[in-house]
């Protein structure tokens, strides 16, 4: 399953990523990916965020890889 833009339009910009192999603050643990959303992030971005991770664990407890 997949999900569209939609579901991250409002806060994709406002993300924060874990540094890969090779880069500066690469902590052995987190090749890349989503850390969070950077603290400027406006309250539509964190509310729709909130949302996409609730959806995350819904789809997890059911089986489903997003």
């Amino acid at each position: 399953m997949s999900l569209s833009y939609s579901a991250v339009d409002k806060f994709y910009d406002y993300l924060e990523f874990y540094p890969e192999e090779g880069e500066a603050g690469y902590d052995g643990v987190h090749d890349g990916g989503w850390k969070g959303l950077r603290k400027d992030a406006p309250e539509e971005a964190k509310k729709q965020y909130e949302e996409y991770l609730q959806l995350q664990e819904r789809a997890k407890r059911s089986g489903i890889l997003l």
